[in-house]
């Protein structure tokens, strides 16, 4: 090959280097811009990317600072709330069956009611600690199988504490916690008021049993003094003069006023120890019988007694009648001079219960008054102006309350008085024994 052929050939190839190499720097002229736009989009997404990562660690540094402060919060309330509390875990055999239970936390209130340091307890089963202990797994294991808070009292006879527990369930697994509140003092209260009442119930009935005999027992032997009066007054009337014949009259007077005062106690005493039937009664027939036991003193005074259409009562029919007796009756006693008594007696059904009304316009009485009048041997009046023995409206107040309801008085001086009275509805004894039936 000449060397003018060599020449040429060497000429085209750095040409065509040269175009390779032109359209080489082209491509990455047109090419850079995109790359470097690239770039810039991923530095930006990486700045971005940083950003958000120092945010995150911020945020980060910021919850551990809060739950930090948290943790010290809860372990200061933890460390002095003076309730005992103590997080444990349910122990369960092969079976299923809980056994025991073992203390994983406690708080110092704990360690002072059970007077124990914590390295005794922690770790250790309750059987271990307290031998003695009988605690309530089975309501332990339901509340934690259905997640229900529970709370109960329990007594600890190795301690000889009551305690106030109220536990509940902690996830994860068979854990739960107690918190303890010691009520023994507020325990011991109760036992020492339970027992007063029971002493001071047992003093009542003795005396009562006591009033009673000794009322009977009174009777004999007043009898025989009135009936020998009486027959020294029948022989020997106007041969004592006169003073004699007053001195026979008052023992005479005197030792029935005791007889009736020892009637009023005996049914007074018999009504707390007797059983108390409340069969269905109608408080109108029980009415009208009263009214008849009245008529006669009812004409002397030309009084008037009206009443409204009385419903059915649950209630002693004997017992409705002494109550009819005793207000009918002080309705009668406590007139005005020279008026005739006017009286009236009404009822209303509410809640279950009938509240009578007897309204009369008599001489009333202060309000100072309305409570004593219920109180045995009370009297507002002197002997010798209205006789009674002060048991009347006492022995009232027994049979309402005994029945489970109230009694009260509306009254002012000059203007008569309104007594009012609840006692069980008949419909109450049917929806009690009926629940379908309403009111």
């Amino acid at each position: 090959m000449s060397p003018q052929h060599n020449l040429s050939r060497k000429n085209s190839d750095s040409r065509n280097q040269d175009e390779r190499v032109e359209a080489l720097s082209e491509e990455q002229r047109r090419t850079v811009p995109e790359q470097l736009a690239s770039l810039e989009e991923k530095n930006t997404a990486l700045q971005q990317e940083i950003t958000d990562l120092k945010q995150c660690v911020r945020e980060c540094r910021r919850v551990v600072g809060e739950l930090r402060e948290s943790e010290v919060l809860f372990r200061t309330l933890f460390d002095s709330m003076s309730e005992g509390y103590t997080l444990s875990d349910l122990i369960y055999d092969e079976s299923g069956f809980p056994i025991d239970y073992r203390a994983l936390e406690v708080n110092p209130a704990i360690e002072k009611l059970l007077g124990l340091p914590r390295s005794m307890i922690i770790g250790r089963r309750i059987s271990d600690v307290f031998p003695r202990m009988n605690p309530p797994l089975a309501r332990f294991d339901e509340m934690i199988r259905t997640g229900k808070p529970t709370h109960f009292e329990d007594y600890s006879p190795t301690l000889r504490k009551w305690f106030d527990v109220y536990a509940f369930p902690v996830s994860p697994g068979n854990r739960f916690a107690q918190i303890f509140l010691d009520i023994s003092d507020r325990k011991r209260s109760e036992l020492e008021l339970k027992e007063y009442a029971e002493n001071l119930k047992r003093s009542n009935d003795d005396l009562e049993r006591f009033a009673y005999v000794s009322s009977h027992d009174l009777k004999e032997p007043l009898r025989a003094i009135v009936s020998f009066s009486q027959l020294l007054q029948v022989e020997n009337g106007g041969k004592l003069g006169e003073n004699g014949d007053r001195y026979i009259r008052n023992i005479v007077e005197a030792g029935n006023r005791m007889n009736a005062l020892i009637e009023d106690l005996l049914a007074y005493s018999r009504l707390s120890m007797q059983e108390i039937g409340q069969q269905e009664t109608s408080s109108e027939v029980v009415l009208e019988e009263t009214l008849a036991m009245f008529e006669s003193q009812s004409r002397c005074v030309d009084a008037v007694i009206t009443h409204d259409p009385l419903p059915l009562v649950r209630m002693d029919r004997s017992l409705l009648g002494i109550v009819f007796q005793n207000l009918i009756g002080n309705a009668l006693k406590f007139r005005k001079e020279n008026v005739p008594p006017r009286i009236h007696v009404s009822a209303q059904s509410c809640s279950g219960m009938v509240r009578f009304s007897i309204s009369d316009n008599g001489i009333g009485m202060r309000e100072e008054y309305f409570r004593k009048i219920f109180v045995i041997f009370e009297q507002l009046n002197r002997r010798d102006q209205y006789a009674g023995t002060g048991i009347g409206l006492a022995l009232v107040k027994r049979i309402i309350d005994r029945h489970g309801g109230e009694i009260w008085v509306e009254s002012d001086p000059g203007q008569g008085s309104t007594f009012h009275f609840t006692i069980p509805s008949a419909k109450s004894m049917h929806k009690d024994s009926s629940p379908g039936i309403e009111e």
